[in-house]
């Protein structure tokens, strides 16, 4: 099992994910990263929030998904929207997470580690295989 720490080196993706913390702090997120057959980029899709992205690689569009996930929170914060940030990806989504058919079912963990400015930072980790072949 691989641990991955991502950098979010975007600035305003960073500022999102701080106005976000409670959102993110301590909890884990499922994921399903898959590439369709024939397609060019891999497709990771957060299932808490059914927010989706995707990149030229697996790592990739697990950063971009964590990016996308920050400003979704950051969004519904702004305009007052809180309840509407965890809205459930359909239920055929959940089905492919849980039965893992030919895809990559991952788990992103949000925690605070180290300190900038005297703040905990909030980190991302992933927790699972990096997936290298396509369906």
């Amino acid at each position: 099992m691989e641990k991955r720490e991502f950098q979010i080196l975007n600035p305003d993706a960073r500022a999102a994910l701080e106005k976000g913390k409670e959102y993110f702090a301590g909890n884990e997120f499922r994921v399903i990263l898959f590439k369709e057959s024939g397609e060019e980029y891999f497709v990771a899709h957060c299932l808490e929030m059914d927010v989706v992205s995707h990149g030229e690689t697996a790592n990739e569009a697990l950063e971009n998904l964590i990016e996308a996930m920050a400003f979704h929170v950051e969004y519904y914060i702004d305009n007052h929207m809180e309840d509407q940030i965890m809205t459930p990806a359909p239920p055929e989504l959940w089905t492919r997470f849980m039965s893992r058919e030919a895809e990559s079912s991952e788990t992103i963990r949000f925690g605070r580690r180290g300190r900038r400015r005297g703040q905990p930072r909030l980190t991302a980790r992933r927790y699972g295989e990096p997936i290298y072949s396509a369906y």
